[in-house]
């Protein structure tokens, strides 16, 4: 069941990202152009993120009392190599780092915008490293 879900949940997530991205290409106004730019880069992420996600299907198992924590991978990866599942888990979980800093950002801008500034092309940068 868990892989069931697991998976189930990551394709409602891919298929939104999806339409976003699409929403964000096609219907943006340009009042809102600099934070669409955010929201499609966050997007992007997380779909490359939900991607890797239905790939590896990773579990943790605690072991010895809890002195010990395998990770298993249940997705489509197993069937390639122990490899292709440790380089997509490695990717999930920098995607799943980089949402969460775009996400951060997006906060930061909205404040900034709040605030009646536009944010600079330096103070994003800044900010984004």
């Amino acid at each position: 069941w868990f892989v069931t879900i697991v998976i189930s949940v990551c394709l409602v997530g891919l298929i939104a990202n999806i339409v976003l991205i699409g929403l964000v290409i096609t219907r943006t106004p340009k009042v809102i152009e600099n934070y669409s730019k955010l929201v499609m880069c966050s997007a992007i992420c997380d779909s490359i993120g939900l991607v890797c996600g239905i790939m590896v299907v990773p579990t943790e198992e605690c072991i010895d009392n809890g002195d010990t924590t395998v990770l298993h991978f249940y997705g489509p990866c197993a069937l390639m190599g122990e490899e292709s599942c440790w380089i997509n888990f490695g990717i999930l979980e920098l995607m799943w780092t980089a949402t969460f800093c775009l996400l951060c950002y997006s906060f930061i801008f909205r404040l900034l915008v709040i605030k009646s500034r536009t944010p600079s092309y330096g103070s994003s940068l800044g900010v984004s490293c």
